[in-house]
């Protein structure tokens, strides 16, 4: 297969990327970066994302399209910050359905990015596929993002919206930042302990995307999430056993409050997610539990 990737540069973007040439498929990187993307995909057509001629060259040519592209949302949120959140999301994935409705050939699938984020946050609630948009600024974000790539799916595609959790590996994402503060002995249950956390090995993730891409039948909305979610404080002692550090320093609420502003709220307010229809589709977890993923994440760190 052609596959074309927006946000192959990034967390779970590399790892997709080097997955689909792993299978011998050849990979698009379509990036503003365009000498990152060669660095890291000497092997793959890297299309310049400002080239509008290459870039609809490129589209022409692709069996399916993955869309990742995002700002980080982990940064303190300032006005600047939330539009930049907002924009990198929606507008670059309206410019990609505004390419896709200008080809006489499109890709036959389109699948696209989306978060959690999505459900709002609940401390009691269980949420899956089905379940209705949440609450503040993230799902806002979530909401115009999935309706943005629904244009594709106007034009006869088959779109996939994978709702992503909270990704574990090495390299990056929430562990990137958690685990040196875990090694040092300075870790320890961020606010109550009690929100709920709804991961995914980034390993896992990426096999969902191919799987989206492969399945025919696969369209809509998928939670990309492992079946088993936790709270903090479990996510905490699971991370603590598998280094052999203690655990005991609280992170305040307020203290994050102070520090992130409103985006502290993704550290301290949670939803419990489960992933209903990659499991009904037949899709199947390498990684379901925590205790395994943070295993294969911290083996040879100890």
């Amino acid at each position: 297969m052609r596959i074309a990737v927006l946000g192959a540069t990034g967390f779970i973007g590399s790892r997709l990327g080097q997955a689909i040439l792993d299978r011998g498929d050849q990979l698009f990187v379509l990036t503003r970066n365009v000498s990152k993307g060669q660095a890291m995909f000497p092997t793959a057509a890297v299309v310049d994302w400002g080239d509008d001629r290459s870039v609809s060259t490129a589209l022409a040519s692709c069996d399916a399209v993955v869309n990742l592209a995002g700002r980080s949302i982990t940064d303190p949120w300032t006005k600047k910050v939330k539009e930049e959140i907002y924009h990198s999301r929606i507008d670059t994935t309206k410019r990609l359905v505004n390419f896709l409705a200008n080809l006489e050939k499109r890709p036959p699938v389109l699948v696209n990015a989306s978060a959690i984020g999505y459900y709002g946050s609940s401390l009691t609630a269980q949420f899956d596929e089905s379940s209705p948009k949440g609450k503040g600024f993230l799902a806002d974000v979530c909401g115009d993002w999935e309706a943005s790539a629904d244009g594709a799916s106007q034009l006869g595609m088959r779109v996939v919206k994978i709702r992503i959790g909270i990704v574990l590996d090495r390299g990056g994402g929430a562990l990137g930042r958690i685990l040196p503060i875990f090694q040092l002995g300075l870790g320890g249950v961020i606010g109550s302990g009690d929100q709920w956390f709804s991961w995914i090995h980034r390993e896992d993730l990426v096999r969902l995307i191919l799987f989206a891409i492969d399945g025919s039948e696969v369209k809509g909305v998928l939670n990309g999430t492992a079946p088993q979610p936790v709270t903090n404080r479990e996510f905490t002692e699971v991370l603590a056993q598998q280094l052999k550090r203690l655990a005991i320093l609280p992170v305040p609420a307020l203290a994050l409050k102070l520090a992130f502003g409103e985006g502290a709220s993704v550290l301290l307010e949670g939803q419990k997610v489960i992933p209903r229809r990659p499991v009904e589709l037949g899709f199947s977890f390498l990684t379901p539990e925590l205790p395994q993923a943070i295993t294969k994440v911290c083996q040879g760190m100890n």
